[in-house]
């Protein structure tokens, strides 16, 4: 009970933070929100890692790649790494009937085991109601990019 809790309290706060109005600062680069890992074995949030305009590009680059909904809504898997990445300024994306719309962050959904095909992508629709849809990309590489290392290979 106590882990669907955690996992619920993540999602809850990603929803609420869509609401507040973000602070613009003088350049892009001069203020990112940092971007936030969550492992659903350890029911915490285990790493906070500076945000990027590279790693705001690498996200436009998976929104570009949607597959479709995802089959699979399973939230409250174990061995899960939950990448929380906003984004600044929001990115439009438009893909088919599967979603429309500003995004202002992505939250990233990678099996630690590998024992799914494609990662997913928790996104919030303008409605701000979440769709978790399939991607593909190389959730090792992207891994790299932001700068995370893990003791367990993915």
């Amino acid at each position: 009970m106590n882990r669907k809790r955690s996992i619920l309290s993540f999602v809850i706060v990603t929803m609420v933070t869509l609401h507040f109005p973000k602070i613009h600062a003088t350049s892009p680069s001069a203020f990112m929100p940092p971007i936030e890992i969550f492992d659903t074995s350890q029911e915490k949030v285990i790493a906070n890692l500076q945000n990027s305009l590279n790693i705001q590009l690498e996200i436009k680059n998976m929104l570009g790649r949607l597959i479709r909904r995802s089959p699979q809504a399973n939230l409250e898997a174990k061995n899960q790494l939950m990448i929380r990445v906003p984004l600044e300024p929001p990115i439009y994306v438009q893909k088919d009937s599967i979603i429309t719309g500003y995004m202002s962050e992505v939250i990233v959904i990678i099996n630690k085991s590998g024992s799914h095909s494609h990662p997913n992508l928790l996104l919030f629709n303008e409605e701000n109601q979440p769709v978790l849809i399939e991607c593909s990309f190389d959730s090792g590489s992207f891994l790299g990019k932001i700068g995370y290392k893990a003791d367990d290979p993915i």
